[in-house]
């Protein structure tokens, strides 16, 4: 059976930790947020269609006004932004560290943006009301909630009055350790240590089990008080509208992460197929073959970040502080997975397999099919050898071996027929990996009329497979003359191979710069 991640490079990692990252969850008002519930809405309190702007403006006014109270109240700030694109999360973080403000409300922000509400339109027969896109004034309430730390509720102050609210499961997970009195280090976002992973691992879990319902309509009262009075019998119906799930790999040592990093962003970027991306997210090739998949490799400081993209989700590698290797997946449209649950089925009530909504209830799913896609992507990083190994076996390359009495030579991997040797037993067109001594002589030294010299040179291609041979890097295919690369040869050979095309000319020009 094939290795994990985990257990290939066991002996460099401390600790493995999953964990919810970023959550978004939005809450629609039941009846409301269709024309159709909102004409019988207004109907029912004598509003005329032709009044619907100023009965709407009445009650944004109101839940400004209401925001304002609040923030006075409790000596936080109010401000109006007159940009989107202003940091809003960065500017409530410096408001709390100035006022050194750990718990409750940190500010509110007002912001005009473009939200899902309502227009009226004319025409034959009676006006009607139908859903649009519109700017409306929106209210950020950024909190330090003892249960999530900082987060935001974001409320669209006009009908449906849809709100918003982010929470971070890290943030959450750092404050139950903190009830446990657990042992860690958090940097940011990400765990630089812990003490008893496998605790943490069982504490973490239990954030799908949270009454997600209960505690999100309890974030919209905070902030809607309309729901106590206009809205008194409406409540929210609460979906998950994007969810990171990330795997946090703890290396014991930055310097083997650092050397590892390059070598898995090399793999991914240049091997993971559209098939493999949608094998990791647990989808059948064959009925995804309409959708697309796309792979981008980012450079950032300090490092670099690979991206996935399959339909509307996608999995990321990146690394934290060159200790933490992240994989993540963030799921956006839960429609192309599948949940067990009970449901109806040519007018049959079933338990069967049914596409996955985005309700809060299968927030356990999103976790399920998350962890299984980072586990899918990381044991396909397997194969990548540490860099440590490689130079441990590099250095098997280049010294004699003793067999039977014999010394066997190394290999020269600066040298121009070494890296032709390595090619051409790694040649593509040995789609099953296996070649003879013939053909590789005749590769490497051309081909001759002479029969005499075709057996020379087919003698000195074995005695050269040979010394591969020796060091475990190609094996013999049983009763068969033909050989095959070892997956200790592909890394070995690929990585004296990268070398001597990527590295040492770098290495040349510099010291060419240098002089």
């Amino acid at each position: 059976m094939a290795q994990s991640f985990l257990e290939r490079h066991a002996s460099t990692i401390a600790a493995s930790v999953s964990c919810f990252d970023r959550v978004i969850f939005k809450g629609y008002l039941k009846h409301l947020s269709h024309p159709s519930g909102m004409m019988d809405f207004l109907a029912r309190r004598g509003v005329l269609l032709k009044h619907f702007d100023r009965f709407v403006g009445e009650h944004t006014q109101r839940l400004v006004q209401s925001a304002k109270d609040r923030c006075a109240r409790e000596g936080r700030t109010y401000r109006y932004l007159n940009s989107y694109h202003i940091d809003k999360d960065a500017a409530a973080r410096e408001i709390a560290a100035t006022q050194n403000i750990a718990e409750g409300l940190v500010c509110c922000f007002s912001v005009v943006e473009r939200t899902n509400t309502f227009r009226m339109v004319g025409g034959k027969g009676a006006p009607k009301l139908v859903s649009t896109m519109r700017p409306c004034l929106c209210l950020y309430f950024y909190l330090i909630d003892p249960r999530f730390g900082f987060m935001h509720v974001r409320l669209a102050s006009w009908f449906p009055f849809t709100v918003q609210v982010y929470v971070n499961g890290h943030q959450w997970l750092q404050r139950r350790l903190d009830a446990e009195g657990m042992d860690y280090e958090l940097c940011d976002n990400y765990f630089l240590s812990v003490a008893d992973p496998q605790a943490v691992q069982e504490i973490s879990d239990q954030f799908v089990h949270l009454n997600m319902q209960a505690i999100l309509s309890g974030f919209a009262a905070q902030v809607n008080p309309l729901l106590t009075e206009l809205l008194r019998g409406y409540s929210y119906y609460w979906v998950t509208d994007q969810a990171e799930y990330a795997t946090d790999i703890l290396f014991c040592n930055p310097a083997d992460l650092e050397a590892l990093y390059p070598e898995l962003l090399r793999h991914a970027v240049l091997e993971f197929s559209a098939e493999d991306i949608m094998t990791f997210l647990g989808k059948d090739i064959r009925a995804t073959a309409t959708g697309d998949s796309i792979t981008n490799c980012h450079r950032r400081r300090p490092g670099a970040r690979v991206k996935h993209r399959a339909r509307g989700n996608w999995i990321k590698m990146y690394d934290k502080a060159t200790t933490v290797l992240r994989i993540e997946t963030v799921i956006n449209d839960p429609y192309q997975f599948k949940v067990r649950r009970s449901g109806t089925k040519a007018g049959r009530q079933v338990t069967a397999w049914f596409p996955l909504c985005k309700s809060v209830a299968y927030l356990y799913r999103y976790a399920e099919v998350a962890a299984a896609a980072n586990r899918r992507y990381l044991d396909a990083l397997a194969p990548v050898p540490q860099p440590r190994q490689i130079r441990e076996q590099l250095h098997e390359l280049t010294h004699t071996v003793e067999h039977n009495g014999r010394g066997y030579g190394g290999f020269n991997p600066a040298a121009a027929e070494t890296i032709a040797l390595f090619l051409e037993v790694m040649k593509g067109e040995h789609i099953l990996g296996r070649f003879r001594n013939g053909l590789v002589a005749e590769a490497l030294y051309g081909h001759s009329d002479d029969p005499l010299q075709r057996r020379r040179d087919a003698a000195r291609a074995a005695r050269r497979i040979r010394k591969l041979h020796l060091r475990g890097y190609v094996a013999r295919i049983p009763r068969t003359r033909a050989w095959a690369v070892t997956p200790k040869g592909y890394a070995v050979l690929g990585a004296c191979v990268r070398a001597y095309h990527d590295d040492i000319p770098q290495l040349i020009e510099n010291q060419r710069e240098a002089s």
